[in-house]
């Protein structure tokens, strides 16, 4: 029932959480600039990579496209959730004949209370179950039109978290830009390995933006892509979205997942393992783990001590980044 699902966070950004930070280079952004024109906005960034070598990166996105895209993620509050719920349920019951049924909406906490009378008691049980469904009904109305999806952790604990993959999904074609500009910037003989960690370089000298209490905020920290390139700052899970939907524009059948640890998110893919990269298999399919946040600097098949750790101790979760038929 909607009033007794425990809403907690799904992921929990934290600065601290890469243990390793002290022996490791941080990545630091040289240059950043963003212009509007009539037609298209352009962002320039500089860098150094790992090896210290200064890099560019340039690239124009269309207003079109990106006017067609969310561009925040409003804080889950349970009130206001319940609130649209409430009105939806007495729209619903307002469709029932008075003189067959009456139906009693109260909330109360948590709690969504449904009371129903009828001069035929053996149809008092139909009216409840068909307000209950509309209940649910209006419960995933709410999350989808505000970009959260019902989610449960590896503790089996019901939580609201943003809906990452409608992030990437919606946003890859918009990125193709974005996409080009990165492969651009590399030899005719390199691989998707060499894309994706030029890719890791620039996106992990964006500046990291820490959530000091997701526990409160409910996921209202999360930017969407083109809110990150804006506001040239983004969290663990906000960078990990830009940097799916960049690689699903390059690779759009490439098994790719979306990797959630309790404090923090990664992203893993499918691609040719090297002796020394960290991996996870998953259904069967290897996969390469890579952390786009930064600022520490890892190029795929590095992440974290603490990352490390918790995947061997099973305590993550997945989900898979669909496949494009076409970008």
């Amino acid at each position: 029932m909607f009033g007794k699902r425990r809403l907690i966070p799904a992921v929990v950004c934290c600065a601290a959480f890469f243990s390793g930070w002290a022996t490791q280079s941080l990545a630091e952004q040289t240059q950043f600039k963003r212009q509007s024109t009539a037609d298209s906005v352009q962002f320039s960034y500089g860098w150094e990579d790992d090896q210290r070598t200064a890099r560019q990166l340039s690239f124009a996105l269309s207003r079109d496209d990106i006017a067609l895209l969310p561009s925040t993620q409003r804080n889950y509050q349970q009130a206001i959730a319940q609130r649209h719920v409430v009105v939806s349920l007495f729209k619903h019951a307002r469709t029932y004949d008075p003189k067959q049924v009456r139906i009693n909406i109260r909330p109360s906490g948590e709690d969504i209370n449904i009371e129903v009378s009828s001069r035929f008691p053996e149809k008092i049980a139909e009216y409840q179950a068909q307000m209950r469904e509309k209940e649910q009904e209006a419960f995933d109305d709410y999350l989808y039109k505000n970009y959260y999806e019902r989610y449960r952790t590896k503790l089996n604990e019901k939580a609201i978290k943003p809906d990452h993959l409608r992030y990437v999904n919606e946003s890859t074609r918009a990125l193709i830009p974005l996409s080009q500009a990165i492969y651009e910037k590399l030899n005719a003989s390199s691989d998707a390995r060499e894309y994706i960690n030029f890719m890791l370089s620039w996106l992990q000298s964006i500046p990291y933006s820490p959530l000091t209490d997701r526990i409160t905020s409910n996921g209202s920290g999360f930017l969407p892509p083109v809110s990150l390139l804006n506001q040239n700052e983004g969290d663990c899970d906000s960078k990990s979205v830009l940097a799916a939907a960049i690689i699903r524009a390059f690779l759009p059948q490439v098994p790719m997942r979306m990797i959630f640890l309790r404090n923090h998110a990664l992203l893993a893919i499918s691609l040719n393992t090297e002796i020394t990269d960290a991996t996870l298999n998953i259904d069967g399919i290897p996969y390469i783990l890579f952390e786009p946040t930064g600022p520490a600097k890892m190029p795929l098949g590095e992440i974290g001590d603490d990352s490390q750790q918790a995947i061997a101790q099973g305590e993550f979760t997945s989900q898979a980044v669909a496949v494009a038929a076409s970008v």
